[in-house]
């Protein structure tokens, strides 16, 4: 997969396969960058990518900053987990899904509809997040 870039303006004109290349675009002024292998999924699904030196990211856009406030609140929910009393499996269920969360911008597939990680205990979870809830509210006040 290859992204034509303006190579002036640094944005991207177009995602295209490797075998069309930039053939029926004008390429004057324009560049073929590879799309990195870890950003293909995201790019079929939607995901608006951005020229970062002379490489490519994900974009920040609305949808993606608002999975990404989603993943930090849910990421500062559970991170009492750490040293919660619990045992070791337990233990290592929350340490992989806050990796889960860690890796959801990069892995989801519909910005307009994300699938969010599932949680070991989802009642745990909501408690948790209830309560960072009331305290950012009372800090607030």
């Amino acid at each position: 997969m290859k992204a034509i870039v303006d190579s002036e303006a640094g944005t991207i004109v177009a995602i295209v396969d490797d075998a069309a290349g930039g053939e029926g675009y004008d390429m004057t002024g324009c560049a073929l960058v590879t799309v990195p292998a870890e950003l293909e999924d995201a790019a079929r699904g939607g995901w608006a990518l951005q020229v970062v030196g002379d490489t490519l990211a994900l974009a920040e856009t609305t949808p993606l900053g608002n999975l990404r406030a989603r993943r930090d609140l849910l990421l500062y929910a559970t991170d009492p987990t750490r040293w919660m009393p619990m045992d070791e499996p337990e233990r290592s269920a929350w340490a992989d899904y806050q990796q889960a969360l860690r890796d959801w911008p990069e892995t989801e597939t519909d910005l307009l509809a994300p699938t969010e990680p599932a949680a070991p205990d989802p009642a745990m979870l909501n408690r948790m997040v209830d309560a960072l809830t009331r305290v950012v509210a009372t800090l607030s006040l």
